[in-house]
C-alpha cells in the first residue's frame, strides 16, 4: 500500500525520515525542560496541538499551552485536549487515534503508527473519523510492511510521509 512510496525514498528523504522522530522527541524534551513539565505532558500537549499544524509552529503552540498561555489558530477540540493535558489527564485516555499513536511516536515507541492525513492520500483512502477498527487495520498493515522493509514501523511510516510530502506519485 504505502511500499510504492518507500521504494522510491531517496537516500536524502530516506535519513530525513529516519532522523525524524529522534529529533523530533529531543524538541519534546527541550521543550519539557524549558516550561518545567514532564516529557510526557509535553508530547501530550504537542501531539494534541498537531492536527493541522506545521512542526514549527506545533511547537511554538505547545510552548505557549505548556506555560499557561492561551492558545489561538487551532481546532477547538484540540486546543481542550491540550489544556486537559497540562493540567493532568492522562494524553494515552484523551488522545484520539491519529494524535494517540503521534503522543507514542514522540515518546520512543517504534511500533506506534501515526496515520494522519498524508498517510491516508498515500493509502487512497479518506480518513476513518472516529473508527478505531479502520485505523488499527491499516496500522497493521503498514506494520508489515515495515518488517518487509527491515525497519521499525515508526521509521517506515516518516520516511513515506516525507516521500509524500515531497509531492511524490
Amino acid at each position: 500500500m504505502w511500499s510504492r512510496y518507500w521504494n522510491q525514498a531517496t537516500p536524502k528523504q530516506r535519513r530525513a525520515g529516519l532522523r525524524w522522530y529522534a529529533r523530533a522527541r529531543g524538541e519534546v524534551r527541550t521543550l519539557a525542560h524549558d516550561t518545567g513539565t514532564g516529557e510526557s505532558v509535553a508530547a501530550g500537549v504537542v501531539a494534541a496541538l498537531s492536527v493541522r499544524q506545521r512542526w514549527d509552529r506545533n511547537l511554538a503552540l505547545a510552548r505557549v499551552c505548556l506555560r499557561g498561555g492561551r492558545v489561538r489558530g487551532v481546532l477547538p477540540w484540540a486546543r481542550t485536549t491540550a489544556y486537559w493535558i497540562r493540567r493532568g489527564a492522562d494524553p494515552d485516555t484523551v488522545l484520539a487515534m491519529k494524535t494517540r499513536a503521534f503522543y507514542r511516536a514522540l515518546l520512543g515507541e517504534r511500533d506506534a503508527v501515526v496515520l494522519d492525513v498524508w498517510m491516508w492520500r498515500g493509502a487512497g483512502r479518506n480518513i476513518p473519523t472516529r473508527r478505531q477498527a479502520a485505523y488499527d487495520r491499516y496500522a497493521t498493515v503498514l506494520r508489515r510492511e515495515a518488517a518487509r522493509a527491515g525497519v521499525a514501523p515508526v521509521h517506515y511510516q516518516a520516511v513515506v510521509w516525507v516521500v509524500l510530502r515531497s509531492g511524490a506519485t
